[in-house]
């Protein structure tokens, strides 16, 4: 679907919402937000407004979702958030029951492979084109398009996870900015990579593969897969480069770079200090280096009243501007989506270019059930048991139309 096309069914899908809710509410739309939300997603309340939050935290984040929701209401004093934790176990189904009742919350933080299950039911409505206008124009197009089904946005997302290229400065400064460069100096001075699809997934979506369709069907092609194997297997030749899930090596300075999560940022920094580098990813021939991208989603219940999502969507809107994320990367260690305002500079241009040039995951969860599963014993089976790549890549290939028909 077309960018133009994506706007239009965003306009008449907002119109009929707001259609169906009654209209819109008594808001003035000649007041803006706080100014800390230069791009407001709807216009501040004029009379006190109340909405709901499910949520499954039971850590960090519980409490930084809790120091967010404060400072948006000191932002914000006309609106008054309730929130509520649901164990992650049944947060689901107590979110699908409420719905089916005519209830629920108006905010729900789930996960990517409920939203094709929740959208088809009904149970969650489209993000309205002024929330999409304004929320595109502070993450970028890879996350705000990450959660489409049939070609529109069922949610907003406020964290992600990929691979991050971390390194140790007492043992190699700058950090390669070519991927011939990033053989000599892994093969010379030591690189960990764990031995799995994600962490290597840059090699193979790089020059625009496709993972899977909106049905399921795998889109992966035998050639693309057996090239992809085939440069792991050759980087498994270096001398210095390793595939391993240890990241001890590098934690002791006999390793001086390391493929690891970005979730893992605090905990490299906590035992290397100001040591640690990170690094966008070197260019693969001319390629951007393409992540896979695994977001965090907030859906919008489809009982929501019309005064509920406006301000709703000014609390959306709040959550991923960059001074709330950078706050939310510290509470918790989760990594923004957008990342503008972190401390250090280079982790913030580093993260930027792995979220904008990255890859969403598929949303059904037969991406991470079946495919993935089947990639990670391919990539393990060249580089760990130094299978032949084209063996290896046949018998995923295979793996993946059974699991398509």
């Amino acid at each position: 679907m077309s960018r133009i096309t994506l706007m239009l069914v965003l306009v008449l899908c907002t119109a009929l919402l707001l259609a169906a809710c009654g209209g819109g509410d008594s808001s003035d739309s000649s007041e803006t937000s706080n100014a800390s939300d230069p791009t407001p997603a709807a216009a501040v309340p004029k009379t006190p407004q109340t909405f709901v939050i499910w949520h499954p935290f039971a850590d960090a984040r519980r409490d930084a979702l809790e120091t967010i929701r404060r400072d948006f209401e000191i932002a914000q004093p006309r609106i008054d958030i309730q929130i509520e934790f649901h164990p992650p176990d049944t947060l689901r189904a107590d979110f699908e029951a409420a719905v089916y009742a005519g209830a629920g919350p108006d905010l729900l933080f789930g996960q990517t492979d409920w939203i094709p299950p929740l959208a088809s039911q009904g149970l969650i409505q489209p993000i309205g084109y002024t929330l999409f206008e304004n929320y595109t124009n502070i993450v970028t197009e890879s996350i705000a398009y990450s959660t489409l089904v049939d070609g529109i946005p069922y949610a907003t997302v406020y964290s992600a996870e990929f691979v991050t290229l971390y390194y140790n400065r007492t043992l190699l400064d700058p950090a390669p900015n070519t991927y011939d460069d990033l053989l000599l100096e892994g093969g010379a001075l030591g690189l960990l990579i764990p031995p799995t699809f994600a962490a290597t997934s840059g090699l193979y979506l790089s020059p625009g593969r496709q993972l899977m369709d909106e049905q399921g069907h795998s889109q992966i092609v035998e050639f693309g897969l057996e090239t992809y194997l085939r440069s792991l297997q050759d980087m498994d030749r270096w001398r210095n480069i390793r595939f391993t899930f240890e990241n001890i090596e590098f934690l002791e300075g006999r390793a001086a770079m390391l493929i690891a999560s970005s979730t893992d940022y605090l905990t490299l920094y906590n035992a290397l200090g100001d040591n640690l580098g990170v690094a966008s990813f070197p260019l693969v021939g001319n390629d951007r280096w393409s992540t896979l991208l695994t977001v965090q989603p907030v859906m919008q219940n489809l009982n929501s009243t019309a005064a509920a999502l406006n301000a709703s969507h000014l609390f959306i809107m709040f959550l991923n501007q960059a001074k709330t994320q950078r706050e939310w990367f510290i509470a918790t260690g989760q990594t923004p989506v957008n990342p503008a305002l972190l401390d250090n500079s280079t982790l913030s241009a580093a993260w930027g270019d792995s979220i904008e040039f990255g890859t969403a995951a598929p949303l059904l969860d037969t991406f991470n059930s079946a495919m993935r599963p089947v990639l990670d014993q391919a990539v393990q089976a060249v580089v760990l048991h130094d299978i032949d790549p084209a063996q290896a890549a046949s018998s995923a290939y295979a793996a993946l139309q059974s699991m398509s028909n």
